[in-house]
Formats: C-alpha cells, sequence, structure tokens
C-alpha cells in the first residue's frame, strides 16, 4: 500500500468500525505512554497498531500491554492480543530501486476471544476489499508468471505506481518480486 492506499484503507475501516484507534509505534521515545490516535495519517513510523477501543481501552492497553524499555527510556508493548492487529508498512525496497516492499498485517486472536474474531475479520475483509492479486516477474525477461500469489494483495494506488513498467516493482525480497495481475482482483 502507498500512503494514498492507507489511507483509504484507514477511511474503510473506520466506516466498518468507528471505534478503531490507531498506535504509532515510532513515538516510543517521545512520550512514556502510546496515544491512541484516530487517524492513520497520523502516524508516522513504520509500524502501526490498529486497536478497537470498544474491546481495549485506552486504560486497559496501557495497563495490559505497555511496559517499560528494558533500557528505561520509552516502551515497548505488545503486537498480538485482544482487540489488537498490527501492520507494518510498505516502504521503499532499497535492494531493487524505484520498487515497494511488501507490508504486513498481522494478528493473534486469542482462543474464545469472539469480540477480537469480528475484529480481526473486519480488518481483513477490508484488506481484500480493494486489494487485487499479484503475480511473479522475472525483472530481467519481463516475463509474467500465470497463478495468482494468495498471500500477497496490491492496493489501487500501488498497482498503478510499481507495475513494472519503468522498472517499478512490488517486491517480498530481492527474488519475489511481483507486479499486479492483469484482468484479476
Amino acid at each position: 500500500m502507498t500512503s494514498l492506499d492507507e489511507n483509504e484503507f484507514a477511511d474503510a475501516l473506520l466506516l466498518a468500525r468507528p471505534s478503531i484507534r490507531f498506535i504509532d509505534m515510532l513515538e516510543q521515545s517521545d512520550t512514556n505512554r502510546p496515544k491512541y490516535r484516530r487517524r492513520l495519517d497520523e502516524c508516522r513510523g513504520a509500524h502501526v497498531t490498529f486497536v478497537d477501543s470498544s474491546i481495549a481501552s485506552e486504560d486497559y492497553f496501557r495497563e495490559k500491554y505497555v511496559k517499560v524499555h528494558p533500557s528505561g527510556d520509552g516502551w515497548i508493548y505488545a503486537l498480538v492480543g485482544s482487540g489488537i492487529v498490527s501492520l507494518l508498512r510498505s516502504r521503499a525496497a532499497d535492494f531493487l530501486q524505484g520498487s515497494l516492499l511488501n507490508g504486513e498485517l498481522r494478528a493473534s486472536i486469542p482462543a474464545g476471544d469472539e469480540a477480537t474474531k469480528a475484529f480481526v475479520t473486519i480488518v481483513l475483509r477490508e484488506a481484500k476489499a480493494r486489494g487485487r492479486s499479484v503475480v511473479s516477474i522475472d525483472t530481467t525477461t519481463g516475463e509474467r508468471g500465470t497463478k495468482a500469489d494468495r498471500k500477497f494483495l496490491v492496493w489501487p494506488d500501488a498497482a498503478l505506481r510499481f507495475d513494472g513498467t519503468k522498472g517499478t516493482y512490488l517486491a517480498n525480497g530481492a527474488h519475489a518480486v511481483f507486479v499486479p495481475n492483469a484482468g484479476h482482483r
């Protein structure tokens, strides 16, 4: 996802579940406690946590999941738990100039936690709603794979900007490079 895609994703999440809040891991050394934010675009860091505040209030989150960093400077917190989904943002692929390294959504649903299961279902549903499939590409020959990769999706802005033209690709690693799957969702 590009930042434009992220903003559209966040808007869709907030429409589906207005109680979602965002935590910017980048602020670890700026404050002694993480703050819930109402907008994803208020977060600058590479790692952002989505929290359903109807499951985990800000006070509950801080009490249950936040600990002082072992260095004594800032804090660390759980990346999984009740009402939590983690986003590792897409970023420039430094090994493939002009390309985008994939981001990742992660969640762990505690046994029997139906509220978190419903929250995770909403997040994944919204991620897939506008996502398109991708196929592998050989960057040397331009030959595209024939099967869509089941693990990766590309959102519309990233699909336009990283479509293999002008040497711009979607990457999962130096040997795992993709482009949007033409004609398929």
